[in-house]
């Protein structure tokens, strides 16, 4: 793992802060909370900050260097301290977290300017104080177990460009015209559907006539025979056949009506479409 140099602290200053943690990432070790990513993460974050604010108030690049790796030391050195205290049931109070702080400061920082030290110190101590609970909560308290849930999030369909839709009342039309189509098509199977199973059910029937009088249909039989077996055979079948036209007829019915709506729809009345262009 290389060591945190001047140049390498330019470059992260120049990227946003995601890139910026990532690449910080690269250059130190961080031991302290392995195996616990939330708090690990919030490691990482607390340099980058402490880094950032060297940058911004015109620290050598050198020294913010300097001042990256104290700020990395220095958080598990807290974490020592509240664990100490926590186990004694004392709390460790505010003066002993600056001070420990100041101390840090000037043992890690010796080559800064005093002005420089201070700088940096008033900025940790502020947010630490500012803070002092959440961080408590965050070097001592045992790390949490909430179950993670993965979410599926579906996203409404992204709209067609402008230029690429259509106006609402030619895709009202295109919609009714793309119904009646469908429907017409559905109502000329069922036509299909009942002629081929007329036909079959005739055929059918026919042939049992023939099996009852104990013949089939290439026997050979005398004209009167087969006759009165027809005329039979047609009287017993006539209501069937009847409820069968008025099904096609009226099947037929529907589909002269759904296509004279189709034709409406294709061909608007003049006389309304001048009404409403006189309203525009």
């Amino acid at each position: 793992m290389a060591s945190l140099t001047a140049k390498d602290v330019q470059r992260i200053a120049k990227t946003k802060k995601r890139e910026g943690i990532r690449r910080l990432n690269e250059h130190f070790q961080w031991n302290e909370f392995v195996g616990d990513s939330q708090r690990q993460l919030l490691h990482q974050e607390f340099v980058y900050e402490v880094l950032m604010f060297a940058v911004n108030r015109g620290f050598p690049w050198t020294a913010t260097a300097e001042v990256a790796r104290m700020s990395n030391e220095l958080l598990p050195d807290l974490k020592a301290h509240l664990h100490f205290s926590c186990c004694h049931c004392l709390g460790m109070e505010r003066d002993q977290a600056i001070e420990l702080i100041a101390e840090r400061v000037s043992l890690c920082l010796p080559s800064l300017s005093q002005a420089h030290r201070s700088t940096i110190f008033n900025f940790i101590a502020d947010t630490y104080v500012s803070h002092q609970q959440l961080y408590q909560a965050f070097l001592t308290l045992p790390a949490s177990k909430t179950p993670v849930v993965q979410l599926t999030v579906e996203v409404p369909p992204v709209p067609l460009k402008l230029c690429e839709g259509m106006d609402i009342n030619e895709w009202e039309t295109r919609e009714a015209m793309r119904r009646l189509a469908a429907a017409q098509e559905e109502k000329q199977a069922e036509i299909r559907q009942l002629r081929e199973r007329t036909g079959q059910l005739q055929q059918e029937r026919l042939e049992a006539a023939l099996k009852d009088f104990g013949v089939s249909l290439e026997g050979s039989w005398g004209k009167q025979a087969m006759e009165k077996i027809i005329h039979d055979f047609l009287q017993a079948q006539g209501e069937k056949m009847m409820e069968t036209i008025m099904k096609e007829a009226a099947l037929i019915q529907e589909l002269f009506d759904l296509k004279i709506q189709a034709k409406a729809i294709a061909q608007p009345d003049p006389g309304v479409s001048s009404q409403q262009k006189t309203k525009k």
